[in-house]
């Protein structure tokens, strides 16, 4: 069902038009979308939290839009500089600081990885296991490290 879920999400609908969906579906079922922010969402103290246990903290984009490859150059570079500003400043540390990523939804574009080097990101992880599209091996490069899922991982283990 999720796969299902993802590509109507991202293939068949407008981002507007899944917005207006969801609000309908959270009125219909009388969910509190912002109640639930708190418990679904990392704030300062728990990002703080993950640093001060050594964790290394990485970009993942600033609104996790589900089609980052999609977006044009200008927008995709704009959510990784909101991400890294936002973090520098939660974490207190200098800009240069910042040097590793994950692909959000495990979606990226050769322009990504180009504005991921401008940024001077050195370690970036996609979120599977596969040699896929142009790739010539399992880690391409150094920006398309692969990663299993942790949903994946808890398939097997169940």
């Amino acid at each position: 069902e999720d796969i299902k879920f993802r590509l109507v999400r991202n293939e068949m609908l407008s981002l507007e038009d899944y917005d207006s969906i969801m609000l309908k579906l959270f009125n219909e079922k009388k969910f509190d979308a912002k109640s639930c922010l708190k418990i679904i969402f990392l704030n300062t103290k728990n990002i703080r939290l993950i640093q001060k246990d050594k964790n290394i903290i990485g970009l993942h984009s600033h609104s996790h839009p589900n089609q980052l490859h999609k977006l044009t150059s200008v927008k995709q570079k704009n959510e990784y500089i909101k991400n890294k500003e936002k973090l520098v400043e939660i974490l207190k540390i200098s800009n240069d600081q910042i040097k590793t990523m994950s692909h959000p939804t495990g979606n990226y574009s050769e322009e990504t990885l180009k504005i991921l080097k401008e940024l001077e990101i050195d370690l970036g992880f996609r979120d599977n296991m596969f040699v896929e599209n142009k790739m010539n091996k399992i880690n391409n490069t150094h920006l398309e490290i692969a990663r299993s899922n942790h949903a994946e991982i808890l398939k097997m283990v169940k």
